[in-house]
């Protein structure tokens, strides 16, 4: 239902607020990287080069382990979308997986090329090995300070379980429906803030957590105009799929869906 809803939102946002420029420069995250031309794949090296090269402000991606359990950036469990083939990556050891996908990229060389220079939204995937997971992600992390370099979102509330409580200031419950729970999770424990489409991000929404010290990330944005007027609603974070069409400026072409 989302993939449906999502191209419309972005449409009727388009068509509200789309010429607007109001001034000041959105904190603008790269959703995978910037994959939305030139053939580049999401979540990848050439992904994040781009949208570093672009001026995002951070980049976003998704971390899973394989068999022999090494952090890897995928956003599927397997690898048929990327790679054609349907071998599950928690299957794989990590050299497996590179074979099959060479593109693949360790969470380790992402720290090491991009930590401290790109904000990073680190969107740990549920993994029955989870709480292994969020150990191994901490080693790597240890040189970058939460909150200032680094986030970590999660999907589901019961992801929060795996984490250390003094991690969850760092924390971001996503939504991709109604944010309600997202909210009263992100208040109860103490979070970061919450992201989830524009749409369902209401003005009280972000004005309330604004007030509760916590910030609020809207997506997915394919406008320059949606973009400024989501700056000026107070959103902390804007993410998008096509950031070389904001930042370039470029003519929208066919609008794309994703989903966090």
């Amino acid at each position: 239902m989302l993939a449906l809803l999502e191209p419309a939102g972005n449409r009727l946002a388009e068509f509200l607020w789309g010429g607007a420029e109001l001034g000041g420069r959105p904190r603008l995250i790269a959703h995978r990287g910037a994959w939305d031309a030139d053939g580049i794949t999401e979540n990848t090296m050439p992904a994040f080069e781009r949208a570093a090269a672009l001026g995002c402000e951070g980049i976003e991606f998704d971390v899973r382990l394989t068999a022999d359990e090494v952090p890897v950036i995928l956003h599927d469990p397997d690898l048929r979308r990327v790679a054609g083939a349907r071998a599950r990556i928690e299957d794989l050891t990590y050299f497996e997986a590179r074979r099959i996908f060479p593109q693949l990229a360790s969470f380790s060389r992402v720290i090491t090329a991009w930590g401290g220079r790109l904000h990073l939204m680190i969107e740990l995937k549920s993994h029955r090995r989870l709480a292994r997971m969020v150990r191994i992600v901490q080693q790597h992390l240890g040189c970058l300070e939460p909150k200032r370099d680094y986030h970590l979102l999660i999907l589901e509330p019961a992801q929060l379980e795996a984490i250390p409580a003094r991690l969850w200031p760092a924390v971001v419950a996503v939504g991709t429906a109604g944010m309600a729970s997202r909210s009263r999770l992100a208040r109860r424990a103490g979070l970061a803030g919450i992201a989830g489409p524009l749409w369902f991000c209401s003005q009280n929404l972000i004005d309330a957590h604004r007030r509760s010290g916590q910030w609020v990330g809207t997506g997915f944005v394919t406008h320059r105009g949606v973009c400024h007027r989501e700056l000026r609603r107070g959103a902390e974070f804007v993410f998008t799929n096509v950031p070389g069409q904001i930042l370039e400026g470029q003519t929208l072409g066919k609008l794309q869906c994703g989903h966090c």
